[in-house]
């Protein structure tokens, strides 16, 4: 269970479980027990068959979005993540942007997508609904605060390098 400071909202759960189930609820008995009616251009089978295209074309998508929304808490210098079935506790340091994606607004939210520098249980990124703006920025302002204070990770070539030239430099005599 989240202990933090929640960072999403109720709209994450009406995206993550309501909208799938009310459009797999109500979608798959009408397509199964619902009488097409005769069309002047389409036969009942091709109507079918078109709803049933729609059905798992939108289907498949709100359910990849679903999939991909996940429950953020802050907890000091950590974030607490949540998916369906699993949950992560992943250091504030980790994380290496933090981006709005104002092309795309969930009910007049916009989605947030954090990126990580070492794979996770969600590879290299995860998107989340922050539950306001506020709470957005108390979560940039502790990822820059923790950014600031943390010392730049490098890779084990770049310190290699780095020594290397280190033990090449001439020494300087005073």
């Amino acid at each position: 269970m989240f202990t933090g400071t929640p960072l999403t909202g109720f709209s994450t759960w009406i995206y993550k479980v309501l909208f799938p189930l009310l459009w797999f609820g109500i979608s798959v008995p009408v397509l199964l027990y619902g009488e097409s009616k005769p069309s002047a251009h389409l036969d009942p089978g091709t109507s079918k068959a078109l709803g049933w295209f729609f059905f798992m074309g939108f289907g498949a998508i709100a359910t990849w979005m679903a999939w991909r929304l996940k429950t953020v808490s802050l907890l000091y210098d950590h974030l607490e993540i949540g998916g369906m079935f699993e949950q992560v506790r992943v250091p504030l340091r980790e994380v290496t942007e933090v981006q709005v994606l104002r092309w795309y607004a969930l009910g007049g939210g916009n989605p947030v997508r954090l990126s990580f520098e070492q794979p996770s249980a969600f590879l290299r990124g995860m998107l989340f609904l922050p539950e306001s703006n506020e709470r957005l920025e108390v979560l940039q302002t502790a990822w820059r605060r923790v950014r600031s204070v943390a010392a730049p990770t490098r890779s084990d070539e770049e310190l290699a390098r780095l020594a290397d030239s280190v033990k090449r430099r001439p020494r300087s005599r005073a």
